[in-house]
């Protein structure tokens, strides 16, 4: 549909060229009186600031921008789900010991406040760890911990009730607040990580839309329930559609039919602008389901960060004129700085979102009066600022439109009392109510906090008094024109980094993007691909074999090794000199050709990345960012470093220069599982230094190091300058003893590392470095203050993206045993959605393994583990797939002792610990003699360094998962048996290819030291 593929091509849409667009269509904001009437509802207020709700009161005492607000929130996000008391003692600790609760102390004019900053104030005095005054010393001694952690969860918790209206919705029967304004019930939850939470939400949502139709039969307000797509499907993605419509589709029409039987209005909540096409997608199947031709209460929560809101309320306006009365809920949007954030860790082409809180308000107000010019459209807006509620009721009464203002609940009273009195016919306010358990509080919770207690909010301002009125409710419009300069302050993703482009992303959540890739691939696969050794050297290849597109049987290309016999030749071949001469600007140049070649002919790499390795299309972008992201930084990192040479400081009359000389030739040996980036990253590294290369990669995908090696030279790289080298794992043997190569980079196993140390030992000629990256035994600390659903996610991409194929996979998880059980099940539920497949599926998450050898061995293993009575959770594989994949498996073990290798697939074993024992099992972990990476969950900033200070690793990654390493931010390497070197992608990985010469001039051989000698004569 073309709505559908504007809303695509719109996503990206120029900001400055929009902001014109909107600032055409918003001269309604120049009416004096809106300004004025804003005014006056703030000066209403701060006349009875006493009157604010409690909630109010807390945001504006405790917002964002000071230490004890965020101390707060983390505390609020997270102790009432914590189930031990130590962990719990160690956040309070945490949090309350190092803020300045006295500065707050009896400035706010609500009681609550107040009681509650003496309750902090005392208990982050006794959690000190040195106390001064001896009243506290004998406080603590009779109360001890345990009321202090009570006192704080009490708070909290009374807190926490300020957010949410009844923890359930049975519960909702017995408030005043049902008779008092309409309300639209939110059902308090994320989305569903697996099948039974989608299950679980489903019915929550059936029993409250049955409920809220026996309250709207005995109450004189019509309620309604706003719903999550992506709590009722997991697999809530554009490239899963099909899941999505089979699953997701029947699903919310079953609860759209109840709703329109029961008189329930449904509003669809707004979620990311990476589901905004799927969401429409799934709101016209709602739209022109039969039995709801004539329904008129549904609609949507439309965001007006996002840059296409105009096209969504577009439409929704087309819609509404096939069946008048549907409504649109206008709100500025929560998810903001998640938005920017994914944008630049995508390489998106620019921000879906505006990239300033002024645009958005702008973009509201223009969204408003489409809105209102949609006659057939029920209109309803969110908001708490004082000139939005002024500038759509002036829309309004201009358009003759009757509105519906909403509000969240606990928040917002005192502006929408003062707005009714001070503007005429003032319309219905409802309220937007959340409804939950504390458990299932914390996200809205957050989003709250980030949206009313950050500095620039409305909200955390209304009650500031140094801001007169006036300069508070100045309109978006004013306050962009009085701005000579209008682009953002924002660089635009590709500009991420300061001296070189960030890698083009693919925007997988469009499906135009994913047709148009798939047309583009199946031309590639009509292509015939072959590979060969490729040197100026003469040598003798072996016959052609075939190779197969990866667990088929179907031909991908044609490959001929190197002969078994070198060439006498490699043994006497020099560096290039041409190349080892050619200025490093020059260098860098290639590179940098290179990089934008592998972006312009990204297609053929994802087709033979997914083809021939097995790679599912996320990881297959990725990897290609990846290289293009080594060339770039490495490039630049020459440039700097080689420029000219560093001036020593000595004696008078002597000069001493230090400079970098290229060592001669390097062996580059690169592994399967990251056949483009791994390879392209090392020959990267070693020429830009000025080195020639042998390039020995992989025996499994020699056709993605052939095209490789074929676009360095297309770049602009002399052929005598780099060699490829194809052929088994003994040709990489024999070339690491030639006399004459001066450098060795690999990576791979520990056990081929180890022997090609041996051969360096025993080969003729001088010592040379071995740069090594190798696996790990990965671990991640998973304490009972970790968010579980964020954990969950970081575990299955940490331990099962690329089926487990990745040397930073994770492959021990420590779980503190007061949430085992509980992760357990979340954990085995999200491995069941996980789809397991071919990877030219789009739709694939766990790929093939490399070989049917490989796949053996560790099936083998997964038995042999069973065989011991370990507890084991493992997906089924398809029949199709039984020769060469391995579903995702878990491994419950009672102790470390059970598991030390690495083993290349998705298998994690999983350690429940007690929280007295962390120091014993990560004292084991560490004499393993692994480091490589290290994962820790946990929402107590110094548990990092409780497990870091034991566990050395090259790179540890906190409330995040542990694979993804992005050139420049996270240079990557191991230390101990997990490699030796520093790190790639990295600011001293470039000196490893040189050598160091230092030359010393007696510069008063030259005629004396005449600097010396004019000194005073100068002075």
């Amino acid at each position: 549909m073309e709505t559908f593929k504007d809303l695509s091509l719109n996503k990206f849409e120029d900001e400055a060229l929009l902001l014109e667009k909107l600032l055409s269509e918003a001269n309604f904001l120049s009416n004096p009186l809106i300004e004025s009437n804003a005014a006056a509802i703030v000066s209403a207020c701060r006349s009875q600031k006493s009157k604010q709700t409690k909630l109010d009161a807390f945001l504006a005492e405790y917002g964002l921008s000071n230490k004890e607000g965020v101390a707060l929130m983390c505390l609020a996000e997270s102790l009432l789900r914590i189930p031990d008391n130590k962990t719990r003692d160690e956040l309070i600790q945490e949090k309350l010991s190092h803020s300045k609760w006295k500065e707050h102390l009896n400035k706010s004019d609500s009681l609550l406040v107040n009681a509650a900053t003496w309750g902090l104030l005392i208990a982050g005095k006794i959690v000190k760890p040195k106390l001064q005054n001896d009243w506290l010393e004998k406080l603590i001694t009779k109360s001890g911990e345990m009321p202090i952690r009570e006192a704080v969860l009490m708070a909290m918790q009374i807190i926490s009730k300020e957010f949410v209206c009844a923890a359930s919705i049975d519960a909702l029967k017995k408030l005043d607040l049902v008779n008092k304004a309409p309300c639209s019930f939110d059902m308090l939850g994320e989305a569903a990580r697996n099948s039974t939470q989608a299950s679980n939400y489903y019915r929550a949502y059936e029993e409250a839309i049955t409920a809220i139709g026996s309250l709207n039969k005995a109450s004189k307000c019509k309620h309604g329930i706003s719903i999550k797509l992506s709590a009722l499907e997991p697999n809530y993605f554009t490239h899963k559609q099909s899941i999505v419509i089979s699953k997701l589709v029947p699903k919310i029409i079953e609860l759209c039919r109840l709703a329109a039987s029961l008189n329930v209005e449904i509003t669809l909540d707004a979620e990311e602008q990476d589901r905004l096409t799927l969401s429409l997608l799934i709101v016209k199947a709602i739209l022109d389901d039969d039995k709801l031709k004539n329904w008129q209460d549904m609609g949507i929560a439309v965001q007006a960060y996002g840059k296409r809101a105009l096209n969504v309320i577009e439409f929704m306006s087309k819609e509404a004129q096939k069946r008048p009365g549907i409504h649109v809920r206008l709100v500025k949007g929560a998810y903001w700085d998640y938005e920017i954030k994914q944008a630049q860790i995508k390489g998106y082409e620019g921000y879906p979102v505006f990239t300033s809180k002024n645009h958005t308000d702008l973009n509201y107000l223009v969204c408003a009066k489409k809105l209102m010019q949609a006659k057939e459209l029920r209109c309803k807006f969110a908001s708490h600022n004082a000139h939005t509620i002024a500038a759509i009721h002036n829309l309004a009464v201009e358009h003759n439109k009757t509105v519906e203002f909403q509000r969240l609940f606990g928040m917002g009273e005192l502006i929408y009392k003062n707005a009714a009195k001070i503007l005429e016919n003032f319309p219905e306010v409802s309220i937007y109510a959340p409804v939950g358990a504390y458990k299932d509080l914390l996200p809205y919770l957050v989003r709250r906090l980030l949206e009313n207690g950050a500095n620039s909010s409305f909200v955390n301002r209304l009650f500031d008094k140094s801001l007169e009125p006036q300069i508070l409710t100045r309109s978006p419009l004013a306050k962009i024109l009085a701005k000579k300069n209008r682009t953002s302050f924002l660089s635009n993703p590709d500009k991420l980094f300061n001296n070189r482009l960030n890698s083009q992303g693919f925007d997988m959540s469009e499906k135009i993007n994913l047709d148009e890739l798939t047309k583009s691939l199946k031309i590639l696969g009509n292509q015939s691909y072959k590979a060969k050794s490729l040197t100026t050297l003469s040598i003798t290849h072996t016959d052609v074999s075939e190779r197969k597109i990866i667990g088929t049987s179907k031909k991908l290309g044609d490959i001929q090794c190197l002969s078994k016999e070198l060439p006498q030749a490699l043994s006497f071949m020099l560096p290039s000199k041409a190349w080892q001469t050619t200025d490093v600007q020059k260098r860098a140049q290639v590179l940098q050709a290179l990089a934008s070649a592998l972006e312009k002919n990204r297609d053929q790499f994802l087709y033979l990345l997914i083809n021939e390795a097995g790679k599912t299309l996320r990881d297959s972008i990725d990897e290609i960012r990846e290289a293009v992201d080594f060339l770039r930084y490495y490039a630049e990192e020459a440039n700097k470093l080689l420029q000219s040479s560093t001036s020593l400081e000595g004696p008078t009359g002597e000069s001493n220069t230090l400079a970098f000389v290229p060592k001669g030739i390097f062996l580059c040996i690169s592994p399967w599982n990251f056949p483009l980036a791994i390879t392209c990253g090392q020959i990267a590294g070693a020429l830009v230094c000025g080195n020639t290369v042998i390039a020995k990669p992989s025996e499994h995908t020699p056709l993605i190091a052939y095209e490789l090696i074929q676009a360095f030279y297309t770049a602009g790289l002399p052929r005598d300058a780099l060699h490829l080298f194809l052929g088994t794992g003994e040709l990489g043997d024999t070339l690491s003893r030639l006399p004459n190569i001066n450098g060795i980079a690999f990576t791979g196993s520990l056990v081929t590392a180890k022997k090609i140390h041996q051969n360096i030992s025993s080969r003729a000629g001088a010592l040379i470095p071995l740069i090594a990256e190798t696996g790990g035994l990965n671990a991640m600390i998973i304490d009972s203050s970790a968010l579980l659903e964020q954990t969950c996610d970081d575990v299955i991409r940490s331990a099962f993206g690329s089926s487990g194929q990745r040397c930073s996979a994770l492959r021990i998880a420590l779980i503190d045993q007061s949430i085992f059980t509980d992760f357990w099940e979340l954990l085995t539920g999200a491995m069941k959605e996980l789809a397991i497949g071919a990877s030219q599926d789009f739709a694939t998450d766990i790929g093939p393994i490399i070989s049917k050898e490989m796949a053996e061995s560790l099936k083998i293993y997964v038995e042999s583990m069973r065989n011991k009575g370990n507890a084991i959770f493992s997906l089924d594989v398809p029949e199709e797939n039984s020769h060469q994949w391995v579903g995702p498996t878990l491994i419950k073990i009672n102790s470390l002792d059970e598991v030390n290798e690495e083993k290349f697939g998705p298998i994690l074993h999983l350690l429940p610990y007690k929280t007295s024992d962390l120091k014993t099992h990560l004292e084991a972990m560490q004499s393993k003699g692994f480091g490589l990476t290290l994962g820790i969950q946990s929402r107590i900033e110094g548990k990092e360094k409780l497990v870091t200070d034991i566990l050395k690793v090259g790179n540890t990654y906190i409330n995040r998962d542990t694979i993804g390493a992005v050139v420049g931010s996270q240079p990557f390497g191991g230390i101990g048996k997990s490699g030796t070197g520093f790190k790639a992608g990295g600011p001293h990985y470039l000196p490893q290819f040189m050598d160091e010469v230092v030359i010393t001039t007696n510069t008063v051989a030259f005629g004396g030291n005449a600097d010396l000698l004019n000194l005073e004569e100068e002075n």
